[in-house]
């Protein structure tokens, strides 16, 4: 898998892309073509240069995307929105808000792998899920972090 950093020229990949829109789906149920737009376009307002979007290698396509709010001491949190279909197989599954909110689970953690900025080697990140009740964009509301 590849982080990818979005810039604000691909946006539109956040409803476009079929298997993000379908993630986007499944994490707001019901929602239409319009609301996944404005949730978006919200979202990439909030994290602007800190959205990435999670790409497989190959036939994979599109993973997912994630949002780093701020990092500091080695810790990076996601607020608000993290859609990750697959994460490294060799651990656990899948890290979709809507299975979250079904799991009634107060802590997962998951493992993904993502090139470090700094380095052209993968290295593995504890993805680890709490629950956060408020959360303005209609997402299940868990806060996610990275620790580095």
């Amino acid at each position: 898998m590849n982080l990818i950093t979005l810039d604000s020229k691909e946006t539109h990949l956040l409803y476009t892309d079929q298997r993000l829109f379908e993630l986007m789906q499944r994490a707001v149920p019901g929602a239409d073509y319009g609301k996944i737009k404005s949730i978006s376009e919200a979202l990439y307002a909030n994290f602007k240069s800190r959205m990435y979007l999670v790409v497989g290698e190959g036939e994979e396509g599109t993973i997912g995307i994630i949002g780093l709010s701020k990092a500091q001491r080695g810790e990076a949190e996601i607020q608000h929105f993290a859609l990750l279909e697959s994460v490294d197989k060799i651990e656990v599954g899948r890290a979709v808000f809507a299975e979250l909110k079904e799991s009634r689970r107060d802590l997962a953690v998951l493992r993904i792998r993502v090139p470090h900025e700094q380095s052209p080697y993968f290295r593995k990140l504890d993805f680890s899920i709490r629950r956060y009740p408020d959360n303005p964009y209609g997402l299940d509301g868990d806060q996610c972090t990275l620790k580095f």
